[in-house]
Parts: C-alpha cells; structure tokens; sequence
C-alpha cells in the first residue's frame, strides 16, 4: 500500500516542479482514505489540504480531488440508465483561486467492457447530465470557466474510429462549426481544436479539446496502439481573455515510469514495481 502511494507521489513530484500541481483529479482509487494518505504522507510539504471524493459503495472503485486551494459548491451527480448498474458518480466543484472561480467535473466514465456500442449508452447518459448540467451554470454566468476533466473511456476522435456508425458521446463539429438542424444529437459534448470554434455568444456544449492540437498522441497504451481517452475539455471562457486562459497540455512522459516505447509501466503488486496503465495528462491555465 505504502510503495503505491510513494510511487504515485514520485509521479506527481515531477508533474510540475518544485511545488507540484495545484489541483489533482484521481481515478480507479479505492476510496477517499487513500488519497488523504497520499496528501498527508508522501505529498505533505505540497499543502493540498483540500480533498474530496464521492462514496464508492457499490463499486469497488471511486475518483477523488486533491487541491491547494479551497473546493467549494461540491455535488455529486448519481447517473441511472436501463441495462447498467454502479455508473460512476460525477463530481462538481468550484476552485476559489484569489477570489476567482473555475467549475470541474472530475469524471470517470463506464468502459467499453463489453462492447464499445453496447456501452456506448453509458457514456452518452454521463455526457448528457454534463451537458445539462454545464447549460445551467452558463444560463447563470454566460463567462463560467468549466473544466471537464478524466477518463472518459472514449477517444477523442472515437466517431471517426466507428466510422460514424453510431452517435458517441464525444462529437466532431462539422468542417464549418455547425451542425444541420435536426441532426445535432441532444446528449452528446461537442468538441473541437479550433478556437474560432468557441466564438459563438450561444453555449452550444462546444468544449476545446487539447488533443486536437495534434501535438500528443495518447496517455493510454492499448493493443500497441495510444489511444486519448484521458481529457480536459474546456469551456469557450478560456479563450477570452478575461479570467483565466488555456495555456498548454501535455502528457507526463518520462523514463522513470515508461517502457521503450514511451508506454506506461503499470503497477505489478506480486513484484511491487511499475506505476500506473495510464500516463499522467497535465493542463496549465494562466491569469490574463
């Protein structure tokens, strides 16, 4: 238990040096105990003094916040859909930094475990409720800066990888930026890496993805292929200049915890080496 937690603070010591990151979205933990063992042991001189994380019962698995600045307005958002059980909770909170606000959604989406349409309704159910809830906070405040952030299980280009096949929770715009009337498909988050994209004064649940910069090419390894299923999407708020602006991404890529193709080394408990199946994906934001 103590070998993971030092392993992940390693990682997370390199992530951003000397002081760390700000604020730490966590997947696949087993409850909330683990990363307030990892905040207050291996991570103590960071100051992440604010945690939180939904309950995982019925689950063997949960998410979890870590943050040095305070996490406020937290909800938890419970997903229900016909054919599947213990869809994980999405978390909600506000991050108060000098008296600004930034909302994120931590998430960690059902997987494909049995087939990637079949379970593609799971991840439409989860990417409908953020899409909703996200109309809300924009009804309130038109400049809401929004970051949907985790494993969503779904590539950033999965449409094209289905070859259109089937709606999916993660959605191109077309070459123009719009969809026909009738054909935009109400539960799913549009995403784009064109920032002229995000110009309409409409919310339109269009987010920017860093991944269509095309400078990355995936934190997950899978059947020797990387796939992009770990996201920070971002509201158009981060491109106007008035808050808090979209800065850079990136992918934590290093050799102390990757194999020679660059892929992670996940953890093997009977060895007690490697570190995780996923690579850690980093956002910075500055202060205009």
């Amino acid at each position: 238990y103590h070998e993971r937690l030092k392993r992940t603070g390693e990682v997370i010591a390199l992530a951003n040096p000397p002081s760390g990151p700000d604020i730490i979205c966590f997947h696949e933990i087993e409850n909330r105990k683990v990363i307030t063992d990892l905040a207050s042991t291996y991570l103590k001189n960071y100051s992440y003094d604010y945690i939180i994380s939904p309950d995982s019962e019925g689950s063997a698995i949960t998410t979890g916040i870590i943050s040095r600045y305070p996490l406020e307005n937290i909800k938890y958002h419970s997903l229900f859909t016909e054919g599947f059980e213990n869809l994980r909770t999405i978390t909600e909170a506000q991050v108060s930094v000098s008296g600004k606000n930034l909302f994120i959604f931590n998430c960690h989406l059902k997987s494909k475990l049995g087939g990637d349409e079949f379970t593609e309704e799971a991840r439409l159910e989860a990417a409908g409720a953020l899409r909703r809830r996200c109309g809300e906070i924009h009804l309130e405040n038109p400049d809401a800066e929004i970051i949907i952030a985790g494993d969503l299980n779904e590539n950033i280009d999965e449409y094209q990888r289905q070859a259109g096949e089937y709606i999916t929770a993660l959605m191109p715009l077309t070459d123009n930026g719009e969809w026909e009337p009738g054909e935009a498909p109400e539960s799913s988050l549009f995403v784009t890496g064109n920032i002229e994209d995000l110009r309409s004064p409409e919310f339109r649940a269009v987010f920017y993805s860093p991944w269509l910069e095309g400078e990355e090419y995936g934190s997950y390894y899978y059947r020797n292929g990387w796939e992009t299923i770990d996201h920070f999407l971002l509201s158009p708020s981060f491109f106007n200049k008035k808050e808090y602006e979209y800065s850079g991404f990136g992918v934590l890529k290093r050799e102390e915890f990757t194999g020679s193709r660059g892929e992670p080394v996940k953890w093997n408990s009977r060895t007690e080496s490697g570190y995780s199946d996923h690579l850690p994906i980093l956002l910075f934001l500055a202060h205009s």
